[in-house]
Order: structure tokens, then C-alpha cells, then sequence
């Protein structure tokens, strides 16, 4: 090192110190996105999981059948199958007769529920169908079926064993 700190009169050892920090932050970086996940994994596993889609309209329900394939539309990527489809009226609030505030089924529009099962894996923090797809309960699914792109809820998650 020279009186200027370079090394071999070329490189400043402030160089070498920032890109040591960025070859650290960069190897964090896929160290936490793609070592943990593997290594705490516990096994295979069948997870079920309910998705909540508002505002269905009544003509449209026969869309949601049993057996039919899942996917995320922003990933592209099979998240499931349907093994179950019930569906609930969607209430709203309204004015009622004597001027009150009620609660009141909107005519023509419900609540879809739509059981999904998938293969997956299961670490400490997250459930993953799929594979890779996260489910967590209240995270928003952009699902695609067949004849439908819908935005959906995840309602609620179970692991059973394989």
C-alpha cells in the first residue's frame, strides 16, 4: 500500500472494502431466499386451504367446480384443486323503511368459498402449495380458473400429513 492507500498503486482500499459489502449484502441476499426455506423443511405435506371471493354474482357460480385446476394469473403458477365449492348470500348495509341503518342481502351477488387442496411443504413460518406458492390466511390470491380471473382471500389453511 501506498501513501495514497492504494494497493499496488492501482486499487484504493476503499474500494475493496465497498465491494466487500456488497458481495456480503448480495450473498444475504440469497442465503435468506433460498437456504432456510430448504433447510427447515419438515416433509411433504397436503395442504387445504379455503379461498373467500366477494361479490360472485349468482349466474357465474357454475364456474366453480370440483376438480378443476387453480392458478395464480400474476405468477402464472398452479396453486391447487378445487375439492370443494360452497357459496353464502353477500350482505350489504342499507336504509331501511323507518329510516335506520340495516343489514340486508344484495339480491343476485354472494360469497364464494372455494376449497383448495395442494401438494406442499411446510416450514416454521409458512405453508408453501406447490412447492413455492406462500399461503398464509389474509393474503390475496389473483386466481384463474378456465373462464374466470377473480381476487380472492385466503379464509383459512390446515397441513395434513401425505
Amino acid at each position: 500500500m501506498d501513501k495514497n492507500g492504494k494497493i499496488f498503486g492501482k486499487v484504493s482500499v476503499i474500494d475493496v472494502f465497498v465491494l466487500l459489502i456488497i458481495l456480503v449484502i448480495i450473498g444475504g441476499t440469497v442465503y435468506r431466499f433460498t437456504a432456510p426455506a430448504a433447510a427447515i423443511d419438515r416433509g411433504e405435506y397436503i395442504i387445504e386451504y379455503t379461498l373467500m371471493i366477494d361479490g360472485v354474482r349468482d349466474f357465474t357460480l357454475e364456474y366453480y367446480h370440483i376438480g378443476l385446476d387453480v392458478f395464480d394469473r400474476m405468477r402464472n403458477q398452479h396453486i391447487g384443486r378445487i375439492v370443494g365449492v360452497r357459496s353464502e348470500p353477500q350482505y350489504g348495509l342499507g336504509i331501511g323503511v323507518d329510516g335506520a341503518v340495516v343489514r340486508a342481502p344484495r339480491p343476485g351477488v354472494m360469497v364464494v368459498f372455494v376449497d383448495v387442496e395442494a401438494n406442499g411443504r411446510v416450514t416454521e413460518n409458512a405453508f408453501f402449495a406447490e412447492g413455492t406458492y406462500e399461503v398464509r390466511v389474509g393474503s390475496i390470491v389473483n386466481l384463474g380458473f378456465k373462464y374466470i380471473d377473480v381476487q380472492a382471500t385466503v379464509h383459512t389453511v390446515s397441513v395434513r400429513p401425505r
